[in-house]
């Protein structure tokens, strides 16, 4: 079964805040859980002060300045896109060497979508095809073994419009679900390969299910390791 790239992210593990698994990292890639490196604060429109640029990544002015265009660059050669993706590994990996190396322990994470689930995702007749998600998708770059990067395992995500997206996490789904369809959580806080994610999907995107009320998919999620990737 091919996988297709849906993008890459820059993000800054924080432990559960909550529930069951309260203080246990979890390497997803959503925003709820995780920092995500350019969040709302590093695009060109947005000249508000954050506080997660200032402390959390410890940023000055000038600094936040020069992310914003430098993003806003990016935007235009459509290399990231809102919110916090990056298209191609590179650009990801420049970002974090050019504004980032002074935070340790950040970590580069790619999602892949089945073609079955990329298919049902860019078939949304809400989409916007130049956000995010669907702006990687539509490359169709298919999943590689590519030396440095490592499965992690898979996430469910429900995406809003404007494409950041949640996790099962969010709604401390971890036990229900393993034990539902006896899935087995791993030590990323992510589950195993399931034998048939169909029945899964299904039960997410159940109008009575106790979720966000938005498309729910399965992506496989890998990490990448930078130090093999650098440009020189």
């Amino acid at each position: 079964m091919n996988y297709f790239l849906g993008g890459y992210y820059l993000i800054k593990p924080s432990p559960l805040s909550f529930g069951e698994m309260k203080d246990k990292i979890v390497l997803t890639a959503s925003g709820c859980i995780n920092e995500i490196v350019l969040g709302e604060w590093a695009y060109p429109w947005d000249r508000t002060p954050r506080r997660d640029s200032s402390s959390s990544f410890r940023l000055s002015k000038s600094e936040v300045d020069c992310i914003r265009r430098w993003v806003e660059e990016q935007l235009l050669s459509q290399t990231i896109s809102w919110n916090g993706v990056f298209v191609d590994k590179q650009t990801a990996l420049d970002c974090r060497n050019k504004f980032f190396s002074h935070i340790e322990d950040l970590t580069l994470v790619a999602i892949y979508f089945s073609e079955s689930e990329k298919n049902e995702y860019m078939s949304d007749p809400e989409l916007e095809e130049f956000l995010g998600i669907a702006l990687a998708l539509m490359n169709n770059q298919v999943e590689l073994e590519t030396e440095g990067e490592r499965l992690l395992g898979f996430d469910l995500i429900g995406v809003e419009f404007g494409a950041g997206f949640h996790t099962f996490h969010c709604h401390e789904m971890a036990n229900e679900l393993s034990e539902k369809f006896g899935l087995s959580l791993n030590e990323f806080g992510l589950f195993d390969a399931a034998a048939d994610w169909a029945p899964i999907i299904a039960f997410m995107n159940d109008e009575n299910a106790e979720v966000e009320p938005v498309p729910w998919y399965v992506v496989k999620v890998k990490t990448v390791d930078t130090s093999l990737q650098v440009k020189q």
